[in-house]
């Protein structure tokens, strides 16, 4: 099991925060479906990214969140494809935000 180390404080953006519907402990299986406009779904996710690559600082976590939300595609959901897209665009120039 992994620590959290970001909470909802972190987030920079306003999501959904359902309450029966989420699942209070993810399985972290690769084809996992994640909502990117739950609030639930997308901390667990960065989360679990930063404690399976080591990644640690504030703006890791932004820019995380900022792809996400802006930039990944709408037909990339599933925990597998939602990372490669990540680490295929992680260091990617994007404009017209």
């Amino acid at each position: 099991m992994y620590m959290s180390r970001f909470d909802k404080k972190a987030l920079q953006y306003q999501y959904q925060w359902p309450g029966r519907k989420t699942i209070l402990s993810p399985t972290f299986l690769d084809e996992d479906l994640i909502d990117v406009t739950n609030g639930n779904d997308v901390l667990n996710f960065i989360n679990r990214f930063f404690a399976v690559h080591g990644l640690i600082s504030d703006s890791s976590f932004t820019r995380l969140e900022y792809l996400l939300r802006h930039h990944l595609p709408i037909n990339v959901n599933s925990r597998k494809d939602i990372t490669a897209w990540i680490k295929k665009n992680w260091d990617r120039k994007f404009y017209n935000n």
